[in-house]
């Protein structure tokens, strides 16, 4: 079985993505993440179509940070 190194590549940057949200205490703060790059609720991007790629950077906890590298673990070796 090949290595996915492009799934590898991006759960690295999860993770630091997630530790520095820890550290800044942004981390679980909608509005934090929101000014970070998040996805409004209402979906409504007003020309920031920047926050397509950002978003997924982004996690509310430890859960949703793992339950994330767990299907790009999954999905990723499927597709590379």
């Amino acid at each position: 079985m090949k290595k996915a190194q492009g799934s590898l590549v991006l759960i690295i940057l999860l993770i630091i993505g997630f530790a520095i949200e820890l550290v800044t205490g942004n981390a679980g703060n909608e509005a934090a993440l929101l000014k970070l790059g998040g996805l409004p609720d209402n979906g409504e991007l007003h020309g920031e179509y920047w926050r397509i790629a950002t978003y997924s950077f982004l996690h509310f906890n430890w859960l949703h940070l793992i339950v994330n590298v767990s299907l790009l673990l999954w999905i990723g070796r499927i597709v590379e």
